[in-house]
């Protein structure tokens, strides 16, 4: 976790009133270092595809009619499974977790990492199965 001093640059910012609600761990550099998150997205998908037992579960919507009710079913199905996750690690109340600000941003971080990876391995490994068993 990089640390930086910046006590006197958070003295004068949270001087001045408009400014008195920004935090630390909301700042750019903090920002930057949760958005590489990101890069877990690579990881995820590069999981899931070396783990998955079915490819032909990745193309089967493609030939449903996009009126049908197995096209939104399955849609329906992916949508909840990919975010009881993301409801999990990329939940706001992270936020009201009472610790110095480097220890707040480090717990988001590690929590926007498992959200996006747990993710897109419940996309692309859970989804399919839970189809298939619901007929989709």
């Amino acid at each position: 976790m990089p640390t930086y001093n910046t006590n006197v640059f958070w003295d004068v910012i949270s001087s001045i009133p408009a400014c008195s609600s920004v935090k630390l761990y909301k700042s750019f550099q903090f920002k930057c270092f949760e958005d590489s998150a990101l890069i877990m997205v690579a990881f995820g998908v590069l999981i899931s595809l070396l783990y998955i037992q079915h490819a032909s579960d990745l193309t089967r919507p493609l030939a449903y009619s996009r009126r049908s009710w197995k096209f939104c079913g399955k849609l329906g199905i992916m949508i909840l499974t990919v975010l009881v996750p993301l409801v999990i690690f990329l939940n706001p109340g992270w936020d009201l977790i009472q610790t110095d600000d480097n220890n707040k941003a480090l717990i988001i971080w590690i929590c926007q990492n498992l959200g996006f990876l747990s993710a897109l391995i419940m996309l692309l490994l859970a989804t399919p199965p839970l189809c298939r068993k619901a007929g989709f």
